[in-house]
């Protein structure tokens, strides 16, 4: 999304004469949400440490692989975004997220072929390296949305542009049962603290 925005802003403005287009406002629902959000932070070196401990100058491979791991591992936040929506985002994971659901997503989903070589050829070639490299080859969206994904952390840590503002959209949906009081905890599906 990065890469599509930037692309967007040089063919539509290359000189930057709209203003309007240095105040987006990126709405997302879910996953989108997150994403969205990772458009205005700054990663520094905490996506980077989510894989390695090592610096990331000694990472070796084909120059094209090497760059695109860099290109998601460190990143700045987009100056043009002024405003995320978000709706019904699991900002800190959802417990749907869980092992069972992991393990069937891991079943039916199959990554592209090309990533899933390219990452291969990375951990191959630098042993030793990375510390997590099933986050490389076996991630689905499924498993980045498990509270205990440590691209949770990351980007609780990571510093937001000062210049965006921020607004959740949460849903809550009283539980009714036997034995449930009828409070609302969250919509279902995030939990209202994640949200």
């Amino acid at each position: 999304m990065r890469e599509d925005l930037a692309q967007l802003r040089s063919e539509l403005d290359p000189r930057h004469d709209y203003e309007s287009l240095d105040n987006m406002v990126l709405v997302g629902h879910s996953m989108g949400g997150l994403v969205s959000r990772m458009q205005t932070i700054d990663s520094g070196e905490r996506f980077w440490r989510t894989l390695s401990d090592e610096p990331f100058e000694k990472l070796r491979g084909e120059p094209q692989d090497v760059q695109k791991l860099k290109q998601a591992a460190f990143f700045k936040a987009n100056s043009d975004i002024s405003r995320v929506v978000t709706i019904a985002t699991p900002h800190r994971g959802s417990n749907y997220a869980n092992d069972t659901t992991r393990w069937l997503a891991r079943r039916f989903i199959k990554l592209p072929t090309m990533m899933v070589a390219t990452a291969q050829d990375l951990v191959n070639q630098n042993p030793g390296i990375f510390q997590n490299a099933d986050l490389l080859i076996n991630s689905t969206s499924i498993d980045s949305l498990s509270p205990e994904s440590p691209v949770f952390q990351a980007m609780l840590r990571s510093p937001k542009s000062s210049k965006v503002k921020y607004h959740n959209i949460v849903g809550l949906v009283p539980t009714r049962g036997w034995f449930s009081d009828g409070e609302a905890t969250g919509d279902g599906v995030v939990d209202f603290k994640s949200a």
